[in-house]
């Protein structure tokens, strides 16, 4: 047995580990689910005919990787020949869009394990990074583009949520809350913050309540129809260098590095800062699926506003169960500012650390 062949066998064998892993975090229940909340109802459809115009300037601006996606097609190719292009293109959008239906080989994607930390010891300390065709990134930016006009056209995305979107980060995140926070403790307040984190949140987005919720905000017809093609019928395969793993179907998720992936995410969990707000003295901060729900109190509301944070938590935890997105109660905490004494909250049965 050679040398070549032994590192050949082995990184085969960690592709398939890394994907049984990514694999296992999908969700597999297509047939039974339920819409638990309600959620207001748009009078008008969004609609898509991308111009010339609008393909001409997507690809023009691709992202510059030289990685060959599932077709073999390189993005830099078609960064190089956008003028010949982006007419051809154009009208295979549009026959997308009127047929209601994807090129099955955009809907291949290759994964690629990103470590979350510098020393990486353990498959699920790897994120799965999907690696789709540049048409279909292309495509996906121009219902990308369509799909956020119509959410900010409402104002339908909630202004706590923090993430994937413009002139908001981590930063402004931080910022509102520490604001809260001071000047809290400064009027000789303390104040309660317990952080929750949806495990897998990408990975768990279930289609048919995601569909559900796109209509029930103007999203119909024949783009619904193109975005159900999107999300439906794909798979992926994890590539470690050269080695490949198998091809596994996708019935659940919005690929982690795809183009309209975080914005659908933010649609999927649109409710939830409404929803957690129990009482007026309740403030949430959101950065994609890290929470954040906290409350100022003194001896005169104390009661009231821990008995809010018990039921906001109460809340929380019937969310997930309902939208098949449980939470990591291991990255769930409790912070307490002030000078009273901390209080007690239970999560799923579970005490969260401070």
């Amino acid at each position: 047995m050679t040398l070549s062949f032994i590192v050949i066998t082995l990184r085969w064998n960690l592709s398939e580990d890394i994907f049984l892993v990514f694999t296992w975090n999908l969700i597999h229940q297509l047939a039974r689910w339920s819409i638990v909340q309600s959620v207001s109802e748009a009078t008008s459809q969004i609609s898509f005919f991308p111009p010339l115009t609008s393909a001409r300037s997507v690809l023009k601006n691709p992202k510059t990787s030289a990685s060959e996606p599932f077709d073999g097609l390189p993005q830099i190719l078609f960064k190089e020949c956008h003028t010949s292009l982006c007419k051809p293109l154009a009208r295979l959008f549009n026959i997308s869009f009127l047929l209601g239906e994807v090129p099955g080989l955009w809907k291949n994607a290759i994964v690629t394990a990103i470590p979350k930390q510098l020393e990486a010891t353990k498959v699920s300390e790897y994120r799965p990074i999907s690696l789709t065709p540049t048409a279909a990134e292309v495509m996906e930016k121009l219902i990308f583009d369509k799909l956020s006009s119509w959410f900010d056209k409402f104002h339908l995305i909630p202004v706590e949520q923090h993430g994937f979107l413009p002139g908001s980060s981590t930063c402004t995140n931080l910022l509102d809350t520490w604001y809260d926070v001071c000047r809290a403790v400064n009027n000789g307040k303390s104040v309660d913050a317990i952080h929750l984190d949806l495990s897998k949140a990408f990975d768990k987005v279930c289609y048919p309540k995601l569909i559900s919720k796109l209509e029930r905000y103007g999203v119909r017809g024949k783009t619904l129809s193109l975005i159900k093609a999107y999300l439906y019928g794909g798979s992926l395969t994890v590539r470690v260098g050269i080695s490949f793993s198998g091809s596994y179907a996708c019935t659940s998720g919005v690929p982690q590095g795809g183009v309209l992936s975080p914005l659908l995410f933010l649609i999927y969990t649109i409710e939830l800062p409404q929803l957690l707000k129990t009482c007026s003295d309740i403030h949430v901060q959101i950065y994609a699926d890290d929470i954040k729900v906290y409350a100022a109190y003194d001896d005169t509301n104390s009661g009231i506003v821990q008995q809010a944070l018990r039921l906001s938590m109460e809340r929380v935890n019937e969310w997930a169960s309902s939208w098949d997105i449980p939470l990591d109660l291991n990255k769930c905490l409790v912070m307490h500012f002030g000078n009273a004494i901390a209080n007690d909250y239970i999560i799923n049965g579970m005490s969260p650390k401070y």
